[in-house]
């Protein structure tokens, strides 16, 4: 059994939040990815994963740092997160998530699967 706790995740885009879901906290959906410079790492969601936090934290002296993530093979579609939290449905379609991060310092990432 694992620790459970909640997290409310707005889910609508609309300007008053009239929809929320609530991911179910669980410490062995959790990932820490630590990026040096130049570094890439990739995970794979799991099948049953239909939302997930991300969370980008970067020890840089850089202007406008960010970390890359994409999720198709094709490493040229990828976007670029900022420090922060961000978060993302991901129901269905390609299973694998890479991050990475070219600029100078290292980079944290974790990722919370519901």
């Amino acid at each position: 059994m694992s620790d459970r706790g909640v997290v409310i995740t707005p889910i609508s885009k609309s300007p008053n939040f009239d929809a929320i879901q609530v991911m179910n906290f669980d410490n062995f959906r959790v990932r820490k990815l630590t990026l040096p410079s130049g570094d890439a790492e990739q995970l794979v969601l799991g099948e049953d994963t239909e939302l997930v936090k991300v969370r980008v934290a970067i020890t840089t002296d850089d202007e406008l740092p960010c970390v890359l993530m994409s999720r198709s093979p094709i490493a040229a579609e990828s976007w670029p997160l900022d420090p922060g939290v961000h978060d993302w449905g991901v129901v269905g379609g390609y299973r694998t998530v890479a991050f990475a991060y070219a600029g100078t310092g290292t980079a944290t990432v974790h990722v919370l699967e519901a």
